[in-house]
């Protein structure tokens, strides 16, 4: 390693082997608990971190792997660059944290690039499956005892929420739905970077991060674990990939205790889910898309800015009282923050993603079908610094 550090494109290799890995556990150090002396440390070493990648992704761009495929880059790319634009119009304080985000995420990307796949199992999977883990386990122990637990130690006055109409752990994070995103991104990753069979080591990583999905009780989860599992199928079809289907075969069976422990939480979300009508089913979806028409009317050329869609909501006085949320829908989202011009070529690239992936085979499509619940029906992977990197 010291000889490889003599030259410059040692140096900044090493580099960016070190910021991606850290960058890839922001969403563990963006606490949503930051009220205590620890949380405050998290917080600040998040934004060093965000604040490091894109200064070094810039330096090691030129070695990105030239088999990299251009879409997930360019969309990457495009992103921070929509998101600046639209701020441009719409400066604010709600919008730094999504400019950050965005920067942090599309340098990411490249360094993920740059490190090459040799190197994606210890500088990659295993920080995030690591982070994912130790998610899973804390909102285990949340869900046993019924209290923040391990949260205490970054805010002493740390509280669980009772959401949907039962108590929902979060770990160590803002919203109970972020491990989850983080965990289906970390076993995607895991799940195409193991040559061979999970050892005991990442065996207890998968069903830990996999806890973190089932105690979310998301159906957006359950659509990323259902959706690992029809691309493992797709693989065995194919004859190829066995060390993946290994990983896929150690998370579902993960997630499926994981449910098995907050089986109440389940009888509960598949109650709301059997009754009532669609709007009711989806826990206001369909209104929430519906007010997303009247927000993107409001500035359809520049979007409202980045972080102005509640505003504009409560400004217009259309917000549900019952759901005051902005869409749970990444695409609609970006038409109505950044506006349609900018909103639809995002939408179009991650077209162009979904078809590369597809065309790629099952590894690749696997990396993308594992958060597509939640690009698509939350927003996770746009309104938080951590989940705009996962993104």
């Amino acid at each position: 390693m010291l000889a490889s550090l003599s030259s410059r494109r040692g140096v900044v290799g090493f580099a960016a082997t070190v910021v991606a890995t850290n960058a890839l556990l922001l969403p563990a150090l963006t606490t949503g608990f930051s009220g205590g002396p620890a949380g405050a440390v998290l917080q600040t070493a998040a934004l060093v971190v965000v604040l490091a990648t894109v200064p070094v992704a810039l330096a090691s761009v030129r070695w990105a792997p030239a088999r990299a495929h251009p879409a997930p880059l360019v969309l990457a790319a495009a992103s921070a660059v929509a998101v600046t634009i639209a701020f441009a119009f719409h400066p604010s304080d709600r919008g730094i944290p999504l400019l950050l985000g965005a920067w942090g995420g599309a340098g990411a990307a490249v360094l993920v690039a740059a490190i090459g796949p040799r190197r994606l199992r210890l500088a990659v999977a295993a920080p995030l499956l690591a982070s994912a883990g130790i998610q899973g386990g804390v909102m285990a122990l949340q869900w046993v005892t019924g209290t923040p637990s391990i949260a205490r130690w970054f805010d002493p006055s740390a509280s669980l929420e009772t959401i949907d109409g039962f108590l929902r752990p979060m770990g160590t994070m803002g919203h109970v739905y972020e491990p989850a995103v983080l965990a289906l991104v970390a076993i995607g990753v895991a799940a195409v970077s193991l040559d061979r069979g999970p050892t005991l080591p990442w065996t207890l990583g998968l069903v830990a991060a996999s806890w973190a999905v089932a105690l979310s009780h998301s159906r957006a989860g359950l659509v990323g674990v259902a959706g690992v599992a029809v691309v493992a199928a797709w693989s065995r079809r194919r004859g190829e990939g066995p060390a993946m289907r290994r990983v896929v075969v150690v998370a579902v069976s993960g997630f499926l205790l994981g449910v098995l422990l907050g089986a109440s939480g389940w009888s509960i979300r598949w109650e709301q889910t059997a009754t009532g009508d669609l709007d009711d089913a989806s826990l206001g979806r369909v209104t929430l898309a519906r007010q997303a028409v009247e927000v993107v009317a409001v500035a359809p050329l520049t979007g409202v800015g980045p972080g102005g869609y509640l505003p504009t909501l409560d400004r217009l006085g259309i917000a549900d009282p019952d759901h005051p949320f902005a869409a749970h829908a990444v695409p609609l989202v970006w038409l109505a923050e950044l506006g349609l011009p900018l909103g639809a070529l995002l939408v179009g690239l991650a077209g162009w993603v979904v078809a590369a992936a597809i065309r790629n085979g099952p590894p690749a499509t696997l990396l993308l079908v594992a958060p597509a619940g939640f690009f698509l029906f939350d927003l996770n992977l746009y309104d938080r610094i951590g989940g705009l990197v996962l993104f």
